[in-house]
């Protein structure tokens, strides 16, 4: 899969130390032969999260089921590989990606499902 600077790209995997779930929102930053790439995960806020090279494999683009969702479960501050310093913001809203399906069942999980993104519109 050949990836292009400040294209989006989705974490395949989780990666706690970091504070990154499956399914988060990143952006290439750097292209790196012949199998890495760095990427850019930044909270709602804009502060960055995470700044992390990573195997293709790890990371993949939106597919037409994948729907934006917004997770405010508000993980705490995270250090950046390699950078040393906190980086996150503590109760950030966080985007990340739910294949559509999860989303037409998000009344019967409740508030454990992040809400889905819209202006004046609701779900169900």
């Amino acid at each position: 899969m050949k990836f292009k600077l400040l294209e989006t790209a989705l974490l395949n995997k989780d990666l706690p130390d970091l504070g990154l779930k499956r399914g988060d929102v990143g952006a290439v930053v750097e292209i790196y032969a012949p199998d890495a790439l760095e990427v850019e995960f930044v909270r709602g806020s804009g502060e960055t999260q995470a700044l992390v090279t990573l195997k293709k494999r790890d990371v993949r683009r939106i597919g037409k089921d994948d729907l934006l969702a917004c997770d405010h479960s508000g993980v705490g501050g995270r250090v950046a590989q390699g950078a040393g310093r906190n980086l996150g913001a503590e109760g950030s809203p966080r985007l990340r990606v739910r294949p559509l399906g999860q989303v037409a069942r998000r009344e019967q999980l409740g508030s454990a499902f992040p809400q889905r993104l819209g202006v004046g519109r609701s779900i169900g």
